[in-house]
This record gives C-alpha cells, structure tokens and sequence, in this order.
C-alpha cells in the first residue's frame, strides 16, 4: 500500500494520496490548492488517480477539485448532505 501526506498550502491542511501499490490506481483526499505537488508525486510512483474524496465540502479541503478533474479525469466523492455544497461555494473563494 502507498500513503502519502501532503502539507497543503495557504491553508495549512493535509491532502493523502493513496493507492493499493505504487503504479496502480489511486485517491486524493481533500486535494486543497497543490495539485502539481500531487501530481508529481503520483507521476513518480505511478499512480493514476481515479477518485478525489472530500471529508467535507470547506473551500480549504475542495479548492483543487475542478483542476484535479480536469487534468485526472478523476470522480470526486463526498458525503451526500455535503455534495450540494460543493455548487453553491463562490468561484472568488475557490482560485484564493
């Protein structure tokens, strides 16, 4: 199994990559603001991210999703009372 935490940025939070083993398909949790930081990392193990999970819907811990999936084509995964959140967060807040 391949875990790895990631200091994420301004906020001072944690983002996890994790997969089953290193060159197989992998997560993100709470992707924050480092996705090329992440990236790399799961460029240099081999991973190819399939999911991002969001413990919650804070803008410190989804701010990354959108470039996450775009660039991964990843499905974000988040708890269904937070899900409805994830729209209604002001654009302004997520590119802080």
């Amino acid at each position: 199994m391949f875990l790895q935490q990631i200091e994420a940025g301004n906020f001072a939070v944690f983002a996890y990559l994790l997969s089953g083993d290193s060159g197989g398909e992998g997560l993100v949790i709470d992707p924050a603001d480092e996705i090329d930081t992440i990236l790399g990392i799961a460029a240099r193990h081999r991973i190819d991210i399939k999911y991002i999970v969001n413990t919650h819907a804070h803008v410190d811990h989804i701010m990354g999703n959108a470039e996450m999936k775009q660039k991964t084509g990843a499905k974000i995964i988040i708890h269904e009372n937070d899900g409805p959140l994830l729209t209604q967060i002001p654009r302004s807040m997520l590119a802080m």
